[in-house]
């Protein structure tokens, strides 16, 4: 039997509210993006030779319009369901099938609408600063503290370390140049490491005091790779032809280690994505996921898979217990606590005639980026039914990168980083400041039980 996911708190009615305090800086709980990007083989020859770069590539700000409108499934839909026709049950207070929400009532303008779906609005979603260097940019990932970016093909492509101490005003921190007609299509990153994916060398830097130091160039014979995920010391890479394996337990000697993920015991190609959490790798092919036991990186083993639809840009949960990826007009979710048996979920669709270019997740929030450079959030805490709660216009040119970072959620789109904030899932609440804020159902300004609002902040 698969899991049944537990709806927490964000399932529950909610109290309709405009804004939120400033997000504070936190760890993030959910598994990030790998960066997937937007292909096409462009035949361009690279070039091995790498060196250290101190001079900013570019300029610090650009000028971007934003703006925020309310979920898809708000009180203007008074009376129908994201299906057209009202949920039966609704207004019984219980949570039946296919309500976002029950409170009780069939009343719009609470928190759940006359359809029993949730109407909150959280937060104020906008773009508060810009990093915009002379080439543009294709990929993005953070490591602790700093946004890691990389450029296209290009005229002096580097890999980029961006200082957000101030995020109205991201500045250049340190860079290496991967030399002329190099890109990199995938990043990953921890603290004091980035990996970088071209085409078709591997990039490992160091990290110290903010500086970055090019440790070894590795050729990993990829055919335009589509996205990288890293699980200890071994990295993971999707491209056209099937998924590398490096070990790069020493990023100053990478080894490529011959083995590739194949699903159903044949080498694919087209793979279009890959994550990896938990011991377990997950690689897209040709709308199946595979699930491999990688307890042993050098001999992976494939335990599970299942069909999943227009799969790409994985993302998997930080326990495992979940994969969320791009598929096609919107996102998809599938179960993975029992790799062996993975189980397809629910899906969000995104508005318009559009598609998600890719995923990044924060705790049971999904934030996906959408080829016309809108970024829609969904919350995914009851995985069978994700509900879209805001939708940020943050240009007209697709978002083809977006990663969870620790305070902010970064998007490259138009060649640009931009630095999003209080999205959902980066919000905290206040109990007792009077302003109900997600996931809080009241808040009447003091920490008292007995007085319509509790001191929890429930009802």
């Amino acid at each position: 039997m698969p899991r049944l996911p537990i709806a927490p708190l964000c399932c529950l009615p909610l109290v309709l509210v405009a804004a939120c305090f400033a997000p504070t800086k936190q760890e993030g709980t959910g598994g990030d993006t790998d960066g997937a990007t937007d292909s096409s083989d462009t035949g361009v020859s690279t070039d091995p030779s790498a060196t250290a770069s101190n001079t900013d590539p570019g300029t610090t700000s650009a000028s971007t319009t934003v703006t925020t409108s309310t979920p898809a499934d708000s009180s203007s839909d008074a009376g129908e369901s994201s299906t057209g026709s009202v949920a039966a049950g609704c207004g019984n207070g219980e949570l039946d099938p296919n309500e976002g929400c029950d409170d009780g009532n069939t009343e719009s303008g609470d928190g759940c609408s006359a359809a029993c779906q949730d109407e909150a609005l959280f937060c104020d979603p906008r773009v508060v600063g810009t990093y915009a260097p002379t080439d543009p940019l294709t990929v993005v990932a953070s490591a602790g503290e700093f946004p890691v970016v990389a450029n296209d093909y290009a005229p002096g492509p580097a890999i980029t370390l961006v200082d957000i101490s101030d995020p109205s005003e991201p500045l250049f921190q340190s860079a290496i140049s991967l030399g002329v007609n190099h890109a990199v299509l995938g990043l990953v990153a921890t603290s004091d490491s980035v990996f970088g994916v071209g085409d078709p060398l591997v990039t490992a830097l160091s990290i110290t005091d903010g500086n970055l130091a090019l440790e070894s160039q590795l050729d990993a014979a990829t055919n335009y790779p589509s996205e990288a995920a890293l699980q200890g010391t071994t990295l993971f890479i999707a491209n056209d032809e099937n998924t590398r394996i490096v070990d790069v337990a020493n990023p100053g000697a990478m080894i490529l280690t011959g083995a590739g993920l194949g699903v159903g015991g044949v080498m694919f190609p087209s793979y279009d994505g890959v994550a990896a959490a938990g011991g377990y790798a997950y690689v897209s092919v040709n709308g199946t996921l595979g699930a491999f036991d990688i307890s042993a990186p050098l001999t992976p083993v494939l335990v599970g898979t299942t069909d999943i639809a227009g799969g790409g840009g994985l993302v998997a949960s930080d326990d495992a217990g979940f994969i969320y990826y791009a598929g096609g007009d919107g996102i998809a979710i599938v179960d993975v606590s029992n790799p062996a048996d993975p189980v397809p979920m629910g899906t969000g669709a995104v508005d318009g005639n559009v598609a998600v270019r890719d995923v990044a997740t924060r705790g049971y929030f999904v934030y996906a980026g959408t080829s016309n450079g809108n970024i829609v959030t969904f919350d995914a805490g009851l995985p069978a039914m994700p509900i879209t709660v805001s939708q940020l216009d943050v240009g007209a040119d697709p978002a083809v990168s977006i990663h969870a970072g620790e305070a902010h959620l970064y998007v490259i789109l138009g060649g640009v980083l931009h630095l999003v904030a209080d999205l959902p899932g980066y919000c905290d609440a206040t109990c007792g400041n009077g302003v109900t804020e997600y996931p809080e159902l009241c808040d009447d300004g003091d920490l008292e039980s007995g007085d319509e609002c509790d001191a929890d902040c429930t009802l």
